[in-house]
């Protein structure tokens, strides 16, 4: 059986991403966790100024202890989202780069 450029590319591309990858390196979850975090917080920060801008859409519905618990966990399922996001986004653009998607076409062909 004769093994193919494409056939290879994709053999080393499984075995880089079986022991390496950007998303799972050190520096990169930290970027990853301080971006999630910093996005995160503005939002908490954003949600807890409309109870002070503008109290009259939450009368009767949410006193403010509610509200402040409800952002906290509304921050935390987002600060895990834009985890898991950012990641699986790194590592599909990785693996497209490995995989020659973004050369161009008469680099492609050599």
């Amino acid at each position: 059986m004769k093994i193919t450029q494409k056939m290879l590319r994709g053999l080393i591309i499984e075995s880089m991403n079986k022991h390496w990858s950007i998303p799972r390196s050190w520096a990169y979850q930290a970027l990853i966790e301080d971006a999630a975090v910093s996005v995160s917080e503005q939002f908490g920060e954003d949600m807890l100024a409309l109870y002070e801008h503008d109290p009259e859409i939450f009368q009767g519905r949410t006193p403010l202890d509610e509200w402040e618990a409800a952002v906290e966990n509304a921050q935390e399922d987002l600060e895990g989202s834009l985890r898991a996001g950012m990641a699986r986004a790194i590592a599909t653009v990785e693996s497209k780069l490995h995989d020659g998607q973004y050369q161009l076409p008469q680099a492609r062909e050599k």
